[in-house]
């Protein structure tokens, strides 16, 4: 999976496996706190940790993907400025709908 990821982003797996790890490593920190809470017979604070770390994940993936729409929506109204591309793209396929 790293080998195709690496290849699509044109990135080294090196570099690819470093900001993986640094991108899951509040998950396993969180994850391993609350083990040990469990353990120590804190069931009800080992909940907590995993509750608020997933709360905290919800809310910053709600974040890009508001960003990523902003993108997408700045990238539409550009490409609508431009009506020779979207006359090629029409001219392109056929009329069954075909490409």
């Amino acid at each position: 999976m790293v080998e195709r990821v690496s290849e699509i982003l044109e990135q080294p797996k090196a570099a690819l496996l470093a900001e993986m790890f640094e991108e899951t490593l509040p998950a396993m920190v969180s994850t391993v706190e609350a083990l040990h809470l469990a353990k120590q017979g804190l069931p009800r604070e080992a909940q907590r940790i995993i509750t608020n770390f997933g709360s905290e994940a919800v809310m910053k993936l709600q974040q890009a993907n508001l960003e990523f729409d902003r993108v997408v929506t700045e990238q539409e109204a550009e490409r609508a400025k431009k009506p020779g591309k979207a006359a090629k793209r029409k001219r392109g396929r056929r009329r069954d709908g075909a490409t």
